[in-house]
């Protein structure tokens, strides 16, 4: 796999407290109605900065991404956002039910070396759907303004020594979650901030030379590459 790393996140509440109206769906599966809805209830929420044009499957105007760029400066200005001093990783926890069973997903956040899609000795970052230029272009435009990457790329990999949700149970076992969230569709949203060395180090090592699959965010994927 390509080396993961902690990294400086900017962050809503200093990284802690319930951020519910702060956050959002993936950008691609929401219209106009979506964002106005959000920004109703908090205008601070990250809608207004991942979303600066729809649909987003098409390159915008200039001026909306620049408004994404001038809107995050102005949340950091005013200390709604801050950029965390010590580099970090976070451990993620969905919680939902389904058919009457309650179901948990784990994950980590981290920043990854950006390598191109394919096999590659020491693992590689594996596609399985085709990219689009106006997609790209739309992402690239506001990477650009904003200097951030400000969805997540979603990917799997392999564990099958379970070392990886070992370490993820570990923290999250140890404490309660540093930001939660709930945006009214059922999920439990946790996040705890892991900054000690030693943990960073183990997971690092966990998932040294295992591939990485994309399940969404391929078009990001490929933006930050290019």
């Amino acid at each position: 796999m390509p080396a993961v790393h902690p990294f400086r996140a900017i962050q809503y509440n200093q990284g802690t407290g319930d951020v519910s109206d702060l956050i959002a769906p993936p950008y691609d599966v929401l219209d106009l109605s979506h964002k106005d809805a959000m920004l109703a209830k908090n205008p601070d929420n990250i809608v207004a900065v991942d979303l600066p044009h729809v649909p987003a499957k098409e390159l915008g105007p200039a001026e909306a991404y620049e408004a994404s760029a001038k809107k995050l400066r102005d949340m950091i200005d005013a200390g709604t956002m801050k950029q965390s001093d010590t580099p970090a990783m976070f451990a993620y926890r969905q919680t939902f039910e389904f058919h009457g069973e309650t179901y948990q997903r784990c994950g980590m956040v981290a920043t990854l070396d950006t390598v191109p899609f394919g096999n590659r000795e020491g693992g590689g970052i594996l596609a399985h759907e085709q990219t689009f230029g106006g997609p790209k272009e739309d992402r690239m435009a506001l990477m650009k303004a904003t200097q951030c990457q400000t969805s997540p790329i979603f990917g799997l990999h392999p564990d099958e020594g379970g070392d990886a949700v070992k370490i993820l149970h570990s923290v999250m076992d140890a404490r309660d979650a540093d930001m939660i969230a709930d945006m009214g569709d059922d999920i439990k949203q946790e996040i705890w901030t892991i900054s000690d060395e030693s943990t960073i180090a183990a997971y690092q090592k966990a998932l040294a030379g295992e591939d990485i699959f994309v399940a969404d965010g391929h078009h990001r994927y490929n933006t930050a590459l290019n």
